[in-house]
């Protein structure tokens, strides 16, 4: 087995590595605010990037994860009609897509979205276009995973209101509190970011 295969793709590192960072750093947020802790300091993140940089790829793939089931049981939240194919087109579509595979549908048949987009999928990596279709990936994966850590960033910012705002510890002891007032604005910022980042996601998928 070739052990140069075993690297990080860009996949992984936007997909899963830097949205798993900003989970580590609200993790550190809310135990500076809440726990009064020293294991998830800036300093302690700096001096083993390696040990964080793993628990930031696992994160990564939990909010990944959280993040489709959250889409496929909720899909009407990240619907989008004007990113939907008008009917003619579709309809072109669909038939261009029949008669590539010689698939003749009987009486009322017709294929259903998803197999046609499985199929168009399967013609465009039979194509030797699998550049492009992994960029638009890479792209997809790194709004929805970042959409969902921000979102618990924006959580955890929320929550830290009800002990009088964000606290972050540079140091073992040494902890910093924001106030209030800039909590909320910085609140508001983070739900900013995430409604950006999922019509960012819907865009992609």
């Amino acid at each position: 087995m070739d052990s140069s295969k075993l690297g990080l793709s860009i996949f992984d590192v936007l997909g899963y590595l830097l949205p798993g960072y900003i989970v580590v750093f609200s993790i550190s947020m809310a135990e500076a605010t809440f726990f009064k802790s020293s294991f998830f300091t800036l300093s302690a993140l700096g001096a083993n990037i390696f040990l964080f940089s793993i628990i930031a790829y696992f994160l990564g793939i939990i909010c990944h994860g959280l993040a489709t089931l959250t889409k496929d049981k909720f899909y009407k939240m990240f619907s989008s009609k004007k990113n939907k194919l008008p009917n003619l087109i579709y309809s072109c579509v669909s038939q261009a897509i029949s008669e590539t595979y010689n698939i003749k549908p009987n009486g009322d048949e017709r294929l259903h979205t998803l197999e046609n987009y499985l199929l168009a999928d399967s013609y465009i990596l039979a194509s030797g276009c699998d550049e492009e279709r992994m960029a638009l990936m890479v792209r997809e994966g790194f709004y929805k995973t970042s959409m969902f850590a921000i979102l618990f960033l924006f959580l955890v910012s929320s929550l830290s209101l009800f002990a009088g705002g964000i606290q972050i510890q540079a140091e073992a002891g040494k902890i910093v509190g924001i106030g209030f007032f800039q909590t909320l604005i910085i609140s508001g910022i983070f739900f900013g970011f995430f409604l950006l980042f999922r019509n960012r996601f819907i865009f992609y998928n």
